[in-house]
């Protein structure tokens, strides 16, 4: 039994180490790519288009990426905001429509929004937002506890009670609510691909590498003593070294080469992992297959191989959160039964005396004490 938790712990560090790696790629993809950002572009022309069914797709587009692409919503960056709130939302399509703020619709945009907001009981877009931010100002002076996008609500629910702000308000939620489920499905979809990528691409066989650490007793070893280290150094909060917080602990000196901790033992467990072949960068070689691509130059390719990287990438994709909680659980387990495993075998160990038969004649009586081991008896001595 405690072989088989030795193994999971093993697997659980191999494991996490690789989903640190796809974790880092996703991030790096999800951000070059902006996928929130364009999820949140499609909701947000869902909603404009609502206002009026008969808008073209192409128009709410258009007023969706300008939306988006305000320099108040989306800061410093020319891709789309990957957050607004329901309040900038009114605002800018108020603004927009009412043309006078510093960014401009197209001609047959700014006519389409205009119908929308007529049909919606906005007729002086110009004037309902001067009216907003009169009350959003008179607000702040009244009560100026009130937070800014509290202020801004009542503002616009009070100076434009329309089937305009209704309808913002009835939707906004529920589509916010679409775009993340949305937006997660493609990141698991984009962490899995990225997995499969990271599990060819170091042939990383799990069933090859449980099968391994099975039958190597000093690489099980290694990455046990490594465990601990990696567990109590990615604890959130904690340094591994001490229990007080990270926010109120004085920082650690720092050494000659100006690496920490957690830089060390991490590249204690990459060199454990790529002395031993768990990890392994085969050469990559040009394979014309309806045109030149790069794969790589296996060794050896069997489908046990195919299903074992197969395995690698599902459990990759399960990221590093859940492996860390299966490593803390484990070493917990570990240290319970390696506990009681010590105590049978100090039973096994340590002479006993049979209790008294109601038959032996002894009439009960109490037996004699044992003697305690000396150190000539005791086979645990040393010496």
């Amino acid at each position: 039994m405690l072989k088989s938790i030795d193994v999971l712990i093993g697997l659980s560090v191999v494991m996490l180490i690789g989903s640190f790696v796809v974790t880092m790629l996703t991030h790096a993809v999800t951000t070059l790519v902006n996928t929130r950002g364009r999820h949140l572009f499609r909701g947000v022309a869902d909603m404009i288009r609502h206002l009026d069914p008969s808008m073209e797709q192409k128009i709410a587009e258009e007023i969706s990426s300008s939306v988006l692409k305000n320099p108040m919503v989306s800061g410093i960056s020319r891709h789309f905001a990957s957050v607004v709130s329901r309040e900038e939302l009114t605002t800018l399509l108020l603004d927009f429509s009412a043309g006078t703020g510093v960014q401009k619709l197209s001609e047959p945009s700014l006519a389409a929004l205009r119908g929308a907001l007529q049909k919606n009981q906005v007729s002086d877009p110009e004037q309902t937002l001067s009216n907003i931010r009169d009350l959003a100002l008179r607000l702040e002076q009244s009560n100026p506890e009130l937070a800014n996008n509290v202020r801004m609500s009542m503002a616009i629910v009070h100076e434009a009670p329309s089937a305009f702000v209704a309808k913002i308000n009835a939707w906004f939620d529920q589509t916010i609510e679409r775009v993340r489920l949305r937006f997660t499905a493609s990141t698991h979809a984009i962490t899995f691909v990225l997995a499969l990528f990271t599990a060819v691409a170091v042939q990383m066989d799990t069933l090859a590498i449980v099968n391994r650490l099975y039958a190597d007793s000093a690489l099980r070893q290694k990455l046990i003593e490594n465990a601990a280290k990696v567990s109590a150094d990615l604890a959130p909060g904690i340094s591994p070294t001490t229990t007080t917080p990270k926010s109120t602990a004085s920082p650690a000196p720092s050494t000659d080469q100006g690496t920490t901790l957690n830089d060390r033992v991490l590249s204690d467990v990459d060199a454990i992992l790529g002395q031993s072949g768990v990890f392994s960068v085969p050469a990559w070689k040009w394979v014309q297959l309806g045109g030149f691509l790069p794969l790589p130059a296996w060794s050896s390719f069997t489908m046990q191989k195919l299903l074992g990287v197969l395995l690698s990438a599902a459990l990759l994709s399960l990221g590093a959160p859940f492996w860390y909680e299966t490593l803390k659980t484990t070493l917990k387990l570990r240290s319970s039964l390696a506990e009681s495993d010590d105590a049978q075998r100090l039973v096994r160990q340590t002479t006993q005396q049979p209790s008294p038969s109601p038959d032996d004649g002894s009439n009960g009586a109490a037996a004699p004490a044992v003697p305690r081991l000396t150190e000539a008896g005791n086979l645990n001595a040393v010496g």
